[in-house]
């Protein structure tokens, strides 16, 4: 009997390639572990990457092995020098997706997309031309994020877009209320389950040392992090581990060296770091800070990603109280602040309940296993949703 296969398409890298890629390093781990799962439960997965170059320099479609059960494929892409040569570069490597998926999609096959507003188009056209099962990875509606006149169309968009699919995997509960009316199979995960590898830790000072990890977007609250500085004393150091455009690192620098002036609590911006180095990092911390805008339109529904990798590496957690992570499977391990305010986020850090790192990977163990069972059942669904 053939094993199991499924497609998997998604903005994705290989390590070495992800400073050369566009590609979102929280939805690469969120990936990653997904297709951890789907090789535990025997499936060959074929890793499909839109991803264009991450500057002007031009990259080089390859297919590589990633793993005995994954490969990717990736296609050339003309770099991002100007608006011109980027909106050519969209459509080049768009026909080339296009052109691959014509030629090896075959009648039934399994493909799980992770929904993004650049890849609507693509899976409309092929689901005109190819009859395949579509499963829907959602981890947020976009277009409660987008601002201004757009906005409405494309969510219409969005939205309808959504019903497409065959079956679902959400981020949060939140989502698959507010999306799935047709109650549809789906899974819901909320993020990352699996414990890191351990690494050798950085840090022996005797400070307690927080991490703040992930888009340096205003929306999301590193400034804030950083300003929660000036509420904490020379025990405390807080790190920033952001990814974003040049105004918004450039931005992030600025309020690092305005903090530092006015507090003996350490405050450091220290780039951009993944893999074991990431990780090695994080283990080195006590505390993982998810500090966003308690507003933003994206939180009502999106679960912050960066909670669960904290966990992965053994951090206890403090975070702005929402709903989606209040209701989640590890939201009892959460300390929660209620005001956006660097005072409040300072007390929640400083009078936080400390959960041993063993505590924390019973609970991932479990989700763990849970995840695995989940899948298994939404993919036996249908007798004929498994394509061998």
């Amino acid at each position: 009997m053939q094993k199991k296969t499924m497609k998997y398409i998604i903005h994705y890298a290989t390590e070495k390639d992800v400073d050369k890629r566009n590609i979102s390093l929280a939805a690469k781990n969120k990936a990653d572990y997904i297709i951890s799962s789907l090789n535990r439960l025997s499936f060959v997965v074929e890793v499909i990457s839109p991803s264009g170059s991450k500057s002007s320099v031009a990259q080089k479609g390859k297919f590589e092995r990633i793993n005995g059960q994954t490969t990717l494929k990736t296609f050339n892409s003309l770099g991002r020098k100007n608006l011109f040569k980027r909106v050519v570069d969209y459509f080049y490597r768009n026909f080339q997706v296009l052109f691959y998926m014509f030629r090896n999609l075959k009648q039934d096959d399994v493909v799980l997309i992770y929904h993004s507003l650049a890849l609507i188009s693509i899976v409309k056209i092929m689901k005109l031309f190819k009859k395949f099962k579509m499963i829907l990875e959602v981890e947020e509606i976009y277009t409660d994020v987008i601002m201004g006149r757009r906005k409405a169309g494309l969510r219409n968009k969005e939205l309808n877009f959504f019903k497409l699919a065959d079956a679902y995997i959400f981020s949060t509960d939140l989502l698959e209320k507010q999306i799935n009316n047709d109650k549809k199979p789906y899974v819901i995960i909320n993020g990352v389950y699996s414990i890191a590898d351990s690494q050798v830790e950085l840090f022996d000072d005797g400070k307690v040392h927080v991490v703040y990890s992930g888009t340096l977007d205003p929306r999301k609250g590193g400034a804030e992090a950083i300003s929660a500085a000036e509420f904490l004393d020379a025990n405390y150091h807080i790190h920033i581990l952001g990814f974003g455009n040049q105004k918004e690192v450039e931005q992030i620098i600025e309020i690092v060296e305005q903090v530092s002036s006015r507090t003996e609590c350490g405050v450091s911006y220290d780039g951009v770091l993944s893999g074991e180095e990431y990780s090695a990092f994080l283990q080195s911390c006590d505390v993982g800070l998810s500090t966003q805008n308690p507003d933003a339109a994206f939180n009502l529904t999106s679960f912050p990603s960066k909670v669960l990798t904290y966990f992965s590496n053994g951090l206890n957690v403090v975070s702005i109280r929402l709903d989606v992570l209040e209701s989640s499977s590890v939201g009892d391990l959460i300390n929660y602040y209620d005001s956006q305010s660097p005072e409040c986020i300072a007390n929640a850090i400083k009078n936080r309940k400390r959960i041993e790192k063993e505590v924390i990977y019973e609970r991932l163990k479990s989700l763990d296993f849970q995840t695995q069972k989940d899948l298994n059942n939404l993919l036996n669904a249908d007798v004929n949703f498994i394509r061998e």
